[in-house]
């Protein structure tokens, strides 16, 4: 699991919070087998200038298409871009029938990173949430 916390933090501090997180996530999924979690501190430019701010909206409508284009099944959307010191982050959800594989599903979303950042070289950061579509 991904977690960004926030930045200027020691590793002590930020694994107390992910151990809570992670604490409360056991307690509540006793099913799940194990959790593990990848620490990074949150990058987002908190003064996002009028140019980057325009460059994500360009960003992310041209992001879609091409997702649309190579992964027609996927019922994409939730698209986030956001600026980050250097670079931007892109998010999106997309819904896949409930009975694909959770391989196939994990197999999507990895193509999918990887037509993006293949395209955007400035996405530092591609996060692809895959979930069941909605009957």
């Amino acid at each position: 699991m991904h977690v960004e916390v926030p930045g200027g933090q020691t590793l002590a501090q930020a694994h107390e919070q992910v151990t809570v997180l992670e604490n409360e996530l056991r307690r509540e999924l006793p099913d799940v087998i194990e959790i593990i979690t990848h620490i990074e501190p949150a990058e987002i430019e908190e003064a996002a200038s009028p140019e980057s701010v325009d460059h994500a909206s360009r960003l992310k409508s041209s992001a879609i298409l091409l997702l649309k284009q190579h992964f027609p099944a996927a019922g994409w959307h939730h698209e986030q871009v956001m600026p980050l010191a250097g670079g931007y982050a892109f998010a999106a959800h997309a819904a896949l029938p409930p009975d694909i594989s959770l391989e196939d599903a994990h197999a999507l979303a990895e193509a999918a990173e990887v037509t993006l950042r293949d395209a955007y070289p400035e996405l530092q950061r591609v996060t692809i949430h895959t979930e069941p579509e909605e009957a």
